[in-house]
C-alpha cells in the first residue's frame, strides 16, 4: 500500500472544510496511509477555526495559515513543500472534482507516470471561466510555445519526489508549476473525471486575478511577445518617417504598445532580482522552515528591563 498527502488550498471555504474531510477519509482509508494538508490562503471567515477543530480530533490533519492571500500557486507550492507522503494529491475544497475519482488517478499513475491530471467531463463552471481557460491553454502552447498539459485541472496526483524537485529548483518571481514541471522532463497522462456544480458558497474566480495569472504565465515563461513587439517597434520607427498623418498616428499607437510590452519584460528582470518570498505562514501545526515562518525571530525578542 502507498501513502498520500492531500493538498487543499482554500480561501473562505468554511462550508466545505468538514465535507471534503469526510469524503477524503472515506476514499483514502482503504488505500493506505495519508495526511490532509489544508492551506488557508488568507481566509476571513471561519475556515481556519474549523480546520483547527479537525486537527484537534485527527492528527492526520495538518494546516498552514498564510498571513494574507498569496494565491493558488503559493498555496500549492507550500503544500508540496510540507507534504511527507509518497504521492501528493491536489484538490480544490469546493468538491466540484469528486474525491471518489482519486483511485482512478492513482491507478493511472501506477502505470509509471510522474503525474496524472484530471480532465473535467461536462465542466460546470461559468462560460467566462471555461472560455478563458481554453483560450489561455491554446495561446500558451500554439502561439507562445509554452509546453504544459493542455486542459489539465488543479485536481491531480503527483510523485512527491518530482513535485519537491520542481519547487526547490524554481526561484522565479513568476511562479507557474505546470510549465516548470514539464520543462524538467516530467512524464504525465490524463484521466477524465466528472465535474460537479458548486453547491455551497461562492466561486472564488475573479477576472482580474485570472488576467494577472495569465500575464505571469505568458510573460514569465515565453520570450515570443518580446521578440514580436521588438520587431514591430523597429518597423514602426522606420515606417513612421514615410507615412501619412493618419498612418503615422496608428503606427505611433502600435509603437507605444510594443514599448509597453518591452517595459513589462524589463520590470520582469527587476522583479526577478528583488523577489524574496512567495508566502509567509502565520500559524501551522507542522514544523516550519524558518524562511516561511512569519514570526521566525520571536525567540530573539525580549521584554525591556525596568
Amino acid at each position: 500500500m502507498s501513502s498520500f498527502s492531500v493538498i487543499i488550498p482554500c480561501c473562505n471555504e468554511q462550508d466545505y472544510v468538514f465535507a471534503i474531510y469526510e469524503r477524503l477519509k472515506t476514499v483514502l482509508d482503504p488505500m493506505g496511509e495519508f495526511e490532509i494538508i489544508y492551506i488557508d490562503d488568507g481566509s476571513t471567515d471561519r475556515t481556519l477555526p474549523l480546520i483547527k477543530e479537525l486537527a484537534e480530533t485527527d492528527d492526520r490533519v495538518k494546516y498552514l495559515s498564510f498571513t494574507k492571500n498569496f494565491g493558488l500557486e503559493a498555496g500549492m507550492r507550500a503544500g508540496f513543500k510540507y507534504a511527507s507522503k509518497r504521492w501528493i494529491i491536489q484538490i480544490d475544497a469546493d468538491l466540484q472534482s469528486p474525491p471518489e475519482s482519486i483511485p482512478d488517478l492513482f491507478a493511472k499513475a501506477e502505470e509509471g507516470y510522474d503525474a496524472v491530471f484530471a480532465l473535467r467531463r461536462g465542466r460546470k463552471d461559468g462560460a467566462q471561466k471555461i472560455i478563458g481557460s481554453m483560450g489561455q491553454h491554446y495561446i500558451s502552447r500554439h502561439v507562445l510555445g509554452i509546453d504544459m498539459p493542455q486542459h489539465a485541472s488543479t485536481f491531480r496526483i503527483i510523485d512527491a519526489r518530482v513535485a519537491k524537485k520542481v519547487i526547490n529548483n524554481s526561484e522565479s518571481a513568476y511562479l507557474y508549476f505546470m510549465p516548470e514541471a514539464v520543462a524538467t522532463g516530467m512524464t504525465y497522462d490524463f484521466v477524465e473525471v466528472p465535474h460537479l456544480p458548486r453547491e455551497m458558497g461562492e466561486s472564488k474566480f475573479k477576472l482580474m486575478m485570472s488576467l494577472v495569472s495569465t500575464k505571469d504565465l505568458y510573460l514569465g515563461h515565453s520570450l515570443v511577445p518580446l521578440n514580436f513587439f521588438l520587431v514591430v517597434t523597429l518597423l514602426c520607427l522606420l515606417l513612421v518617417c514615410f507615412a501619412g498623418s493618419w498612418l503615422a498616428g496608428a503606427l505611433t499607437v502600435l509603437f507605444s504598445f510594443g514599448f509597453w510590452i518591452q517595459s513589462i519584460y524589463l520590470g520582469r528582470c527587476v522583479k526577478e532580482v528583488t523577489h524574496q518570498f512567495t508566502y509567509f505562514v502565520r500559524e501551522a501545526n507542522v514544523l516550519l522552515d524558518p524562511q516561511d515562518d512569519y514570526y521566525e525571530f520571536e525567540g530573539e525578542i525580549h521584554p525591556r528591563l525596568g
